[in-house]
């Protein structure tokens, strides 16, 4: 299980990069039409023009209007998700409906994930609850002195 704290993307400064990005958490039953439906746990907006040229060896200039996110210098996105809905990741799912250009193709360069990971439990926690006790289910744990019930 993961308790996820940011995201990170990269993409390319085109019409290539997503425009809106829908993330969803721990939903294995998604495909295109059912992510479209639903509401998302966080919705993402990817600013226009930030990214890298996959083939050229240094990052594109950015521009420095990005809001929501944080940026590096390689064009590397951090959003910040809220780390209540976040916690206890097991599977996550990002759905882009759209692109900033009229391309039918997202590129993707990177994507990180920044988060606390926990070692998942295997055995299920199973707990018996008592509206009221019952005395003869418990032991008398003082030596020498009488259960509950017993005459003297």
């Amino acid at each position: 299980m993961v308790k996820l704290h940011s995201i990170l993307i990269r993409t390319t400064p085109d019409g290539h990069a997503p425009k809106t990005l829908k993330l969803f958490k721990n939903r294995t039953d998604l495909d295109f039409s059912l992510a479209a439906d639903l509401t998302p746990v966080a919705t993402l907006n990817h600013p226009e023009g930030v990214g890298a040229d996959p083939d050229a060896a240094t990052p594109t200039s950015v521009s420095t209007s990005t809001t929501a996110a944080n940026l590096d210098a390689e064009g590397i996105v951090e959003y910040s998700v809220n780390r209540a809905k976040f916690s206890n990741i097991t599977n996550l799912s990002i759905y882009i409906p759209d692109n900033h250009g009229d391309e039918d193709v997202t590129k993707i360069l990177y994507i990180g994930l920044r988060g606390e990971w926990t070692k998942m439990g295997k055995n299920p926690v199973i707990t018996l609850y008592e509206a009221a006790a019952n005395p003869r289910d418990h032991k008398n744990l003082v030596p020498g002195e009488n259960k509950i019930g017993e005459s003297m």
